[in-house]
């Protein structure tokens, strides 16, 4: 298996089947000379019935050679180790196969049988990932520690790379010699689950860099805030320099609107308002004033129904506004003037109409005189127009 994150310290956390396994493997690799429970139970009773016959001379437990209980014992182990779902091996101190299950024989697309004696180069695992696997081993053996690996194989079968948490533990044999056991559990759909999800963010902040959208994740029982890169980026703040808190995020609203903003969150919290929609100024780490559009929603509550997280994102909005207040101005300027215009035409009315008011008249006195035809119809075209 080749290194595919880090060697992490051990800590104790030990797989439940892998203790059974491993007290088995112990107990048969230490080669104690024992009764099995069958024998000794079998020794105990012939015991009880010399007491009862009051027979002096009891017999001598002596030790059996090796048994049908210890061959039972010893098949047991070997079935366990077979049914784990999970990797199990023995290595030496070399990095060899001593005892493999058909879980990892399987992976290798052999038998348990036929890996005695091999590395996991003569299975098809690529070169770099075997020398890696050996290295790894005869590494941990010489530290003495346990360690969690987090590794990569191939899988013979399919030619498919899959993901493992291996734990080794160095042991000793009998004659002292390095050996470890690896319990490896099959991370892969893990793995790829947890890629697509970084894929999915990948294309997530992608997308809201270019709608420059700042993001906002608010836990309301401790106040913590949790936001993305685009968040600081608006407010011109170092993100590793600031602490995200709900106290803080108050802290860089516009004091004239932080009432309004902090009220509009509470009326919506309290249900008064179906959602969280607010348009506010808030100030930049260099003191610039910009405008925001700020909306969110609650995301998760607790038993009761009360809010526990609530979620958002707002835009900068400033260009928006600035370009609002231009067109607003634009129209209170034509609005002005178009009333200077009707005050001026109502004037120039007013001007004009009063002396003309007095040709008209005259033109009526003289019409009512002796008058050429020639003058007549001048006048008349005066009256007229």
């Amino acid at each position: 298996m080749h290194l595919a994150a880090r060697t992490l310290p051990w800590k104790i956390a030990w797989h439940p089947v892998f203790l059974c396994a491993a007290r088995f493997l112990l107990t048969i690799k230490c080669s104690i000379s024992t009764y099995s429970r069958s024998d000794l139970l079998t020794r105990l009773e012939e015991r009880r019935l010399y007491s009862e016959l009051n027979v002096n001379s009891l017999p001598e437990l002596d030790p059996p050679s090796p048994s049908d209980g210890s061959r039972l014992s010893e098949k047991m182990l070997h079935t366990i180790i077979d049914q784990l779902p999970d990797v199990f091996v023995l290595k030496d101190e070399n990095g060899n196969f001593l005892l493999c299950n058909q879980t990892v024989a399987r992976l290798y697309g052999t038998t348990p049988e036929a890996m005695v004696g091999k590395h996991d180069g003569d299975f098809g695992v690529p070169e770099e990932m075997a020398d890696f696997f050996r290295q790894n081993v005869v590494e941990i053996m010489q530290r003495g520690t346990p360690e969690v690996v987090m590794e990569d194989t191939r899988d013979a079968n399919t030619g498919q790379i899959r993901h493992f948490r291996s734990i080794k533990t160095p042991i000793k044999d009998p004659e002292g010699r390095n050996q470890i056991i690896v319990v490896a559990q099959d991370v892969t759909d893990l793995v790829q689950s947890q890629e697509r999800i970084a894929g999915s963010e990948t294309r997530l902040q992608n997308v809201l860099d270019i709608i420059k959208e700042g993001v906002w994740d608010w836990h309301l029982p401790s106040g913590k805030l949790i936001h993305n890169r685009q968040w600081f980026q608006i407010l011109g703040l170092d993100a590793g320099n600031v602490e995200s808190h709900i106290f803080k995020f108050m802290e860089r609203l516009h004091p004239d609107d932080s009432s309004l903003v902090m009220g509009r969150i509470q009326a919506f919290l309290d249900g008064k308002s179906a959602s969280y929609d607010s348009e506010h100024r808030m100030t930049k780490a260099d003191g610039t004033v910009i405008w925001v559009h700020d909306r969110g929603h609650i995301v998760e509550r607790d038993e009761d129904g009360r809010p526990l997280r609530m979620v958002g994102s707002f835009t900068d909005i400033s260009e928006r506004k600035e370009w609002a207040a231009r067109l607003e101005h634009t129209r209170l300027e034509a609005e002005k003037a178009n009333r200077v215009k009707s005050e001026f035409l109502a004037t120039m009315s007013h001007e004009i109409r009063t002396p003309m008011n007095g040709v008209i008249g005259m033109t009526d006195v003289l019409l009512d005189t002796k008058l050429d035809p020639e003058q007549r119809k001048y006048l008349e075209t005066i009256r007229d127009s």
